[in-house]
C-alpha cells in the first residue's frame, strides 16, 4: 500500500475512556466520518487498516471506535497517529474546488508562463489564499477567488491564474 495515493483526513488526539479515539480533523467535511468504513494508520512503519465500528460527531468533536480495540489503556500507541483513507473513500468535491494536498507543489501559470510553485494554502475565514514561491524566490499571496484564479488541472498539477497586468505582483514596500 502506498500512502501517497491515500488522503490524510485527521490525527488521533486522545483516547476517550470508552475505547473511542478523539480526532483532530483535517477535513472540511466532519460528517464524512459518519460514513467511513475503514481508515489507514502508519504504526511503527507498517500500514494498518482499521475497521470503523462506530463514529460520532458531538459539538464539532469527532470520535471513532475501531473494531477489536476495546481497552483504552492498551490504545495509547494510537495517540498522534495520522488517519488516512483510500481514494474511493474521498469526499467528492464541487466544481471549482480542489484538495489542498493536490495544490501544494503545483506549478503556477499566468500569461502562459510558469511563474512559480504553490508552497501552501492558507485557510482563512473569508477565503483561502495560495502562498506561491515565485521563480526568483519571492513570495506571493493570491486570494483563491475567481478574480485571480482561472482553473486548476489536478492531473498535470498546474494552477492557472487569470491573465492580465502585473499590478498585483508589485511590492508595496
Amino acid at each position: 500500500m502506498n500512502l501517497d495515493e491515500c488522503f490524510l483526513i485527521g490525527e488521533i488526539k486522545a483516547i476517550k475512556g470508552d475505547a473511542f479515539v478523539l480526532l483532530n480533523s483535517f477535513s472540511d467535511f466532519p460528517e464524512r466520518f459518519l460514513e467511513i468504513d475503514e481508515v489507514i494508520i502508519n504504526t511503527f512503519g507498517v500500514f494498518k487498516e482499521l475497521i470503523v465500528e462506530e463514529a460520532s460527531v458531538e459539538e464539532n468533536k469527532i470520535y471513532l471506535k475501531f473494531e477489536r480495540f476495546d481497552d483504552p489503556e492498551r490504545m495509547d500507541f494510537l495517540r498522534g497517529k495520522k488517519i488516512y483513507v483510500r481514494p474511493d473513500e474521498a469526499v467528492l468535491l464541487e466544481e471549482g474546488t480542489w484538495f489542498i494536498h493536490d495544490l501544494i507543489g503545483s506549478k503556477v501559470l499566468r500569461n502562459n508562463e510558469i511563474i512559480g510553485t504553490v508552497k501552501d494554502v492558507l485557510v482563512l475565514s473569508a477565503n483561502d489564499v495560495y502562498e506561491i514561491t515565485l521563480n526568483d524566490g519571492e513570495e506571493l499571496l493570491v486570494p483563491a477567488v475567481d478574480d485571480y484564479v482561472d482553473n486548476f488541472d489536478s492531473e498535470k498539477r498546474i494552477l492557472f491564474l487569470k491573465s492580465g497586468d502585473d499590478s498585483f505582483y508589485e511590492n508595496e514596500n
